[in-house]
């Protein structure tokens, strides 16, 4: 009986030895595949952005791929949009124009968005939406022997390299002193003194109900990305008078203020109009 039970007593240490020696050979094999060993290159799993070469040691090495969207590296060729996993801050949302008791300052009217597709694609400096929606404003005003109408059409925030004001001068009503034709010269866009736009018209207005639309490119470009003006619209106009001897011709001008301001913004690429820094070196200035 006692035989027996050693024999019985060998076999299990056997059985755990034999356990023992199949799990050190599993672990040895599992040691030796984390080594990612190979014989040439083709061996090596493939990673993302990574080139696989098979060292002397017969060991895979990676090294980095230049301009591949996934090697943690925003390369030349990639930005925010192309590469979002490389090339950061993320392209969306508000627009740091500034820094106040070091918190962000974020622009009023301007957001960032991606433009176009893969690697195409790239951040822009975009009016926001709410703000692009044109309107139309119209006044009267008589000053002399004329009642004009002025209507204004406009975007609430522009882009002065993009957009323009439209400008339509209508004579409403005139005195029995005027003698037609109304000879609209010129329109011009002011802030206080500061000359914004202007456009030499020279359009001849031949009797009451005739008008003339203009569009007014804007000449005045933005220092910062954004920034607030009222804005006047002045009309230079000349017509003939009668007066006791005969006639008398008459050069006159008149300005009508926009109840509203308009926003001037520059948009583009972020690097290209730098926001933040434009800001910094004009409070610098001061």
């Amino acid at each position: 009986m006692m035989k027996k039970q050693k024999i019985i007593f060998s076999l299990f240490l056997l059985l755990i030895f034999s356990v023992f020696l199949f799990l050190s050979g599993c672990s040895s094999e599992e040691k030796e595949n984390t080594k990612d060993t190979c014989k040439v290159d083709s061996d090596c799993a493939a990673k993302t952005c990574q080139k696989a070469t098979c060292s002397k040691e017969k060991v895979c090495k990676y090294t980095p791929k230049d301009n591949c969207c996934g090697n943690n590296k925003c390369d030349l060729t990639e930005n925010s949009c192309s590469c979002k996993e490389d090339c950061k801050p993320a392209c969306e949302g508000q627009v740091q124009i500034g820094e106040k008791s070091k918190k962000p300052v974020y622009a009023k009217y301007l957001e960032q968005k991606c433009d176009g597709e893969g690697k195409a694609s790239t951040c822009e400096v975009i009016i926001d939406e709410q703000f692009t929606t044109p309107q139309t404003v119209t006044t009267e005003k008589k000053l002399s022997d004329i009642k004009f109408g002025i209507t204004t059409t406009y975007a609430k925030v522009i882009d002065p390299t993009k957009a323009n004001i439209k400008v339509t001068v209508k004579i409403i009503d005139d005195s029995p002193n005027l003698i037609f034709p109304v000879t609209i010269k010129s329109i011009k866009l002011l802030s206080g003194q500061l000359l914004l736009g202007q456009k030499d018209v020279d359009e001849v207005l031949t009797a009451v109900g005739e008008e003339t639309t203009q569009p007014i490119k804007i000449s005045y470009k933005p220092s910062i990305c954004e920034e607030e003006k009222q804005v006047s619209i002045k009309i230079d106009y000349e017509y003939n008078k009668k007066i006791s001897s005969g006639e008398d011709l008459q050069r006159l001008s008149l300005e009508e203020k926009l109840a509203e301001k308009i926003g001037f913004v520059k948009t583009g690429e972020p690097k290209e109009i730098n926001c933040f820094e434009a800001v910094a070196k004009k409070s610098a200035s001061k």
